[in-house]
């Protein structure tokens, strides 16, 4: 790491002074054949039930349960005691439950939230007896391909490329004693002309409460504004007297310190850059960019979804610097928010990516739209993030190539996303089968280079032009109906897939034949980089992928990251 960084924070871009870490054990129950809805856990938990380690799911190694069956209701339990003054309130975060939850506090329902994969938080004040709270949870999670699954199976068993489902609590869980008004959210944009535009949201409007910004680089003050509160949401434009431009090479960042002046204060980070087509080129900053990334899928050994400690995340980070990339896609997940505070650091870009239903109906347009606002939402501040990415290769809209009701559910989550971030590029359907996007984004497996060549990179302009299927098998065409090239830049986003069984797994597959030895592999990976890096149409490309995934073992790296390559030698080929 460039330098030494703090990730004990949940939330590294809205920190306070102090937080309440309530990861560790809790009790749990499996509640089978619908006890969670016949018995009142809320209200007694029984004191024969097994413990768990949180944020792990239940299923995970790292859990203390390690249990892989299938159970629909599972049920958590802690007594926690808060130190508070009478005018404080506390504040009680989940960051990720699978995929129903349901929060009480003293046997009183407090909340409720929808989604697997984004973070939610309930004002318990008023429900603490003595300022202590007995808190249980209630998660129910099901094999509904109508809900965002990502790469979560929905059979009994792994198959194809999708693998173990986790259940429950995934992410961490922890509290804060806030003010009586404190700051819920703080919205940072660069603008043109050295401006970083600071929209602050608070719990409520108090009158009279003023906010003050300050923004630092490199510990020197740069800007600062003081602002009476409006409503419950401010806007403040402040003008940078230095403009640092957060780049690849050099990611320069701001501090940024928002107090109110009754003394509710958070810090957070700001980087100053912008992204941008044109000619069929990528551009941050005005200056040319060529994306090298590799997929990252987020599954680890002994946690699943869910990193065993803050080395693991930046072992991770490391792994893909060292291995030549400048970025990385983060595929049908939405990472630990301390994961893209580090490409912010490093200087890494991220693909942020909406995790995957399977079938379309009007729940699955439900289900997708409403979280999907919240992973903007909440990941709208990391200045790494530089493309949005709510659909991949037409999962949840398996008609998209002449539905339009379809069509017109992706062109929504396209112009949805493009209102409420005009920052960012948007991939609206990753792949193939594009709507309306900014980037053409296609996949293509072939393993013979000499056939990658002739049948997909020399005729790459004939293909995108004239919607021509992008194997000769006649799969796959770049455009929905109706829908046609405009110009916009080509990236190879998926490619390679080349397995290396070392760990001889069961039913282990790669895309094509399996190589048998590290010099095939260098020697196959190489060119069929070097072809689509050379390919004057082609502005990045995307491997497959940084590391195994159970049964998919086309990884650079095996899933508990041992190294089946030399990465020196993968850095050479990528940048060759």
């Amino acid at each position: 790491m460039k330098k030494s960084v703090d990730l004990s924070y949940p939330r590294p871009l809205c920190r306070r002074d102090s937080f309440i870490n309530l990861n560790g054990e809790w009790d749990f129950i499996f509640a089978e054949g619908g006890a969670g809805e016949r018995e009142p856990y809320q209200k007694v938990f029984p004191k024969d039930c097994l413990k768990i380690k949180v944020p792990y799911a239940y299923q995970a190694k790292l859990s203390g349960i390690n249990d892989q069956r299938r159970c629909d209701t599972v049920w958590y339990h802690k007594d926690v005691h808060f130190e508070r003054k009478d005018n404080q309130r506390v504040i009680f975060h989940i960051d990720a439950a699978d995929y129903l939850t349901y929060v009480y506090v003293n046997s009183k329902l407090v909340g409720e939230h929808k989604g697997g994969y984004t973070s939610f938080s309930f004002d318990i004040t008023d429900y603490l007896e003595n300022n202590s709270a007995s808190i249980a949870i209630r998660c129910d999670d099901t094999y509904n391909v109508h809900q965002p699954r990502g790469k979560q199976k929905w059979k009994d068993k792994n198959f194809g490329c999708w693998y173990q489902e986790i259940n429950g609590i995934w992410k961490n869980v922890w509290a804060e004693v806030v003010e009586d008004t404190f700051i819920e959210k703080v919205r940072l944009t660069p603008k043109k002309g050295g401006v970083a535009q600071v929209e602050i949201a608070t719990n409520k409007f108090s009158k009279g409460l003023k906010a003050n910004i300050e923004f630092y680089l490199d510990n020197k003050l740069v800007g600062k504004k003081a602002a009476n509160l409006e409503q419950n949401v401010t806007t403040a434009d402040i003008l940078l007297d230095e403009i640092a431009y957060w780049s690849l090479e050099k990611p320069s960042l701001y501090d940024a310190k928002i107090s109110l002046s009754n003394g509710d204060q958070i810090n957070t980070i700001f980087g100053y850059r912008f992204i941008s087509t044109k000619g069929g080129k990528i551009y941050l900053n005005d200056q040319e960019i060529f994306m090298r990334l590799t997929l990252e899928q987020g599954y680890y050994p002994d946690g699943i979804y869910t990193f065993k400690d803050e080395k693991e995340i930046l072992d991770e980070i490391k792994l893909i610097k060292d291995a030549g990339f400048n970025g990385l896609r983060m595929h049908q997940k939405v990472e630990d928010d301390r994961f893209y505070y580090l490409c912010d650091l490093e200087g890494l870009i991220v693909w942020s990516e909406m995790p995957s239903c399977y079938e379309f109906d009007e729940e699955t347009v439900e289900n997708v739209t409403r979280e999907w606002q919240e992973v903007i939402a909440q990941h709208y501040n990391h200045p790494s993030i530089l493309v949005w990415t709510p659909c991949n290769e037409s999962w949840g809209v398996p008609g998209i190539v002449h539905n339009k009701e379809q069509h017109e559910f992706l062109d929504n989550l396209y112009d949805l996303t493009k209102k409420y971030d005009s920052t960012r590029l948007i991939v609206s359907n990753d792949g193939w089968e594009h709507c309306k996007t900014d980037l053409i984004t296609l996949h293509n497996y072939i393993q013979e280079p000499d056939r990658y060549k002739r049948e997909f990179i020399d005729i790459l302009e004939d293909i995108v032009k004239n919607n021509k299927p992008l194997y000769n098998d006649q799969s796959y065409i770049p455009f929905a109906d109706g829908y046609s090239y405009q110009g916009q830049p080509i990236l190879i986003d998926e490619f390679c897939g080349i397995g290396f069984n070392v760990d001889k797994v069961d039913d282990g597959w790669g895309y094509g034949n399996q190589v048998k030895s590290k010099e095939e592999f260098y020697e196959r990976y190489g060119e069929l980089v070097r072809l689509t890096s050379k390919c004057s149409l082609v502005a990045g490309w995307c491997m497959t992928q940084i590391s195994d995934v159970y049964q998919e073992v086309n990884g650079l790296v095996t899933l508990d990251r041992r190294q089946k390559f030399d990465l020196k030698v993968i850095n050479k080929l990528n940048n060759q």
